[in-house]
């Protein structure tokens, strides 16, 4: 928890001093574009990695990401359990520039585990063998921020929530 606040406080400082007077909040320029991106993260309550896009068109913004199973196509035969996640948040993006921009979100956040029975299967008409699964996830109500920062279309963001961090890189459109 310490740590998150430290990133969080350390990259706010960092694109608070690219602030100029000059261009602030520039809803109409920011806004009536397209951003798309790839994130990996992990969520600290219950200790699992995760992995995911985000979306933001014309200023609103999805992320949905999570972990799942990997047995679930396995050959061998056993019972296996593994901790997985997801995570899917929603919210509006508020640039302070045309750099720096903020999102602030809310959602949910799982954590949990997904059960795979290799004892339990079939088999799909292409040969593919479907183990059977069962998740036991919990889902909370999860809010946090991103921090986005672009150069020209490359885009990069931290985000902190509740239950996760996870960082990210994309395209602007």
């Amino acid at each position: 928890m310490k740590m998150k606040k430290l990133i969080l406080t350390a990259t706010f400082a960092i694109f608070a001093m690219l602030v100029n007077a000059k261009g602030i909040f520039p809803f109409k320029e920011v806004n009536s574009q397209w951003n798309i991106s790839l994130n990996g993260g992990y969520n600290y309550s219950m200790k699992v990695g995760l992995y995911g896009f985000g979306l933001t068109i014309k200023g609103f913004h999805v992320t949905l990401g999570g972990t799942g199973s990997t047995h679930e196509n396995d050959e061998d035969v056993g019972v296996w359990s593994e901790r997985a996640s997801c995570i899917l948040h929603a919210g509006y993006q508020i640039p302070i520039t045309q750099a720096f921009r903020i999102i602030p979100v809310v959602g949910m956040a799982g954590a949990g585990t997904v059960k795979t029975d290799g004892y339990d299967w079939d088999v799909s008409d292409s040969g593919v063998i479907h183990n059977k699964t069962t998740e036991d996830m919990e889902y909370r109500f999860d809010y946090g921020a991103h921090l986005v920062y672009c150069h020209k279309h490359l885009i990069v963001n931290l985000a902190a929530s509740r239950y996760t961090v996870f960082a990210g890189i994309g395209l602007e459109f």
